[in-house]
């Protein structure tokens, strides 16, 4: 349950990606609290599954339904996951274009001034 909630955290820290551009600040908050919750899921699938080799009949069943439920869990979890790193790749991406941006700037100011220096 305590996985779910923090599943519904994350889905509604990321919401803002809806409306444009996280800021790095909000990335970064979302994936310190994904992170953990993503490795509690995975604990919890993988003992769900040697739980159910050694079980049978209604137990099997039992754990089959959690397995079941906590495969969604993670599914909404993982998409979450994957909208944060396109965030963080649109963030990077606009960080690199704005140095480019004045990078090329300062060129053409350093050809402009070479150009004048040139004239007679």
């Amino acid at each position: 349950a305590t996985n779910e909630l923090e599943v519904e955290k994350v889905k509604m820290m990321t919401s803002s990606a809806d409306s444009g551009q996280m800021s790095e600040d909000e990335i970064s908050s979302c994936e310190k609290v994904g992170q953990p919750v993503k490795a509690g899921l995975e604990n919890m699938l993988r003992m769900l599954d040697q739980k159910m080799k050694a079980a049978d009949g209604a137990m099997k069943d039992e754990l089959t339904q959690m397995k079941d439920k906590t495969n969604a869990i993670k599914k909404e979890l993982d998409a979450a996951v994957a909208l944060l790193s396109r965030q963080r790749q649109s963030f990077a991406t606009a960080e690199m274009l704005k140095q480019a941006s004045e990078k090329v700037d300062k060129a053409e100011e350093s050809l402009a001034a070479c150009q004048e220096a040139e004239m007679p």
